[in-house]
């Protein structure tokens, strides 16, 4: 079956499927994931799939409230386009184009794109956020975040009408939003909008609610909150928003106890299906669904000064930046350090205690195939020539060691040959 003419069937489908939501959203929820697998390559996909048919098993899941909500007061139109765009373009389209350039550059592509707009040059100079999307759609990737702290939020919609293939969720935090602002997006159709939980959230979100829009509330916690979010009282409180979706990402400062903590907290939820919104960690979430369409977790996204960033907070050299690099450049520089997840690397030189030693070894067995880098990587060279020490670590079982040329000639295959291991 051709591209186009899949296309053809899944808006063919999905159109019907919309129109008949009222009479039975219950019916077209459960007909929504059964095309779905039916659309679905990976067994990563098919295993998701099949994980959400058997949670809707449950007759008294707040789920079917959440769906009967969306069919009901969302704008048709604006599910419809969304749709298309996240289902077909993200996970279909775009996925085989992911899986095709990854084998054809030997790089690893993240599904989606983060990033935080600086909203003076989106003003200023459009074309760089308008370059790093379009670099994207070529690579596959058709689904942006796009996260402004303050400025204007109807620049985004400027920026994001110039790509009605996409679909995006836009994280607003200390902006003015306004009537027109709403109006415009009901209109654009093709943008999830997302704000922060704060004294001006209920009525936000009532408008929105209002406007046919499929918003959601996001919350960036500390570790001093950890407490509140792991009550129900807390899960309580935001159900008054009325929200889609709920949105939980940690501070930069947060430990890892706390994260996972609040990990564990929402998958309780999303099985105990008591709460009529779906409820999401944006960076774990976001890697789950990375490893269904790509072979390798590659969550990336790029900070507001143009610096990237992943999932495990790698620390990346000065010049890797993409207001002056291309994306394709970035992702090549990062493609092994991505592809290697769960990173430890201390502040310092690698002189161990005992304890500290029994410590990193017991880690690297609980994360099981993941990697703990165990000494101080040494960045140095310029360009695209550099050449980096990483020490010792561990890697899926096998200790190595290695002193190679990042880039030079050797493909990422040939990399990771290159490190000299041995059987702990």
């Amino acid at each position: 079956m051709s591209k186009d003419l899949k296309r053809i069937l899944i808006e063919s489908t999905l159109n019907k499927t919309i129109k008949d939501a009222k009479e039975s959203p219950r019916r077209t929820l459960r007909n929504l994931i059964d095309m779905g697998l039916i659309f679905s390559k990976g067994q990563h996909q098919k295993d998701f799939l099949n994980s959400a048919r058997a949670l809707l098993q449950n007759e008294d899941s707040q789920y079917y409230k959440l769906a009967e909500d969306i069919f009901f007061h969302v704008n048709e139109n604006f599910l419809f386009r969304f749709g298309i765009n996240l289902g077909y373009n993200g996970c279909v389209k775009g996925a085989d184009r992911i899986r095709e350039k990854e084998r054809e550059k030997e790089i690893s592509i993240p599904w989606s794109l983060s990033i935080i707009i600086d909203d003076e040059k989106l003003k200023k100079q459009p074309q760089i956020y308008q370059k790093i999307i379009e670099e994207g759609m070529g690579l596959g990737i058709y689904v942006y975040r796009l996260f402004l702290i303050g400025g204007d939020p109807e620049r985004v919609i400027g920026l994001m009408e110039r790509y009605p293939d996409c679909a995006f969720a836009v994280f607003l935090e200390h902006t003015v939003i306004t009537d027109r602002f709403i109006r415009r997006m009901t209109e654009l159709g093709i943008a999830l909008t997302s704000v922060c939980a704060d004294e001006k959230t209920e009525n936000i979100c009532r408008k929105f609610r209002e406007a046919g829009l499929l918003f959601a509330v996001c919350c960036r916690y500390q570790e001093r909150e950890k407490e509140r979010l792991l009550s129900e009282q807390w899960f309580a409180e935001v159900t008054r928003y009325s929200p889609h979706f709920v949105f939980l990402y940690p501070d930069a400062s947060c430990s890892s106890q706390a994260r996972n903590e609040i990990y564990r907290r929402i998958l309780e939820e999303r099985r105990n299906q008591k709460q009529p919104f779906l409820c999401m960690d944006l960076i774990r979430d976001f890697c789950e669904i990375d490893q269904m369409i790509s072979a390798h977790t590659s969550i990336l996204g790029f900070h507001r000064d143009g610096s990237p960033w992943t999932y495990n907070a790698m620390k990346f050299p000065e010049n890797y930046n993409i207001f002056e690099e291309s994306l394709e450049e970035i992702l090549k520089k990062t493609a092994l350090l991505i592809q290697l997840p769960g990173l430890f690397i201390p502040d310092r030189d690698c002189t161990l205690s005992d304890s500290e030693d029994c410590f990193l070894q017991e880690q690297s067995k609980i994360i099981r195939g993941h990697t703990v880098f165990l000494g101080k990587p040494l960045l140095y060279g310029a360009g695209k020539s550099i050449c980096v020490k990483l020490g010792i670590g561990f890697y899926r079982g096998l200790l190595w060691e290695t002193d190679f040329d990042f880039f030079g000639k050797n493909t990422f295959n040939n990399r990771k040959e290159i490190l000299r291991k041995r059987i702990l």
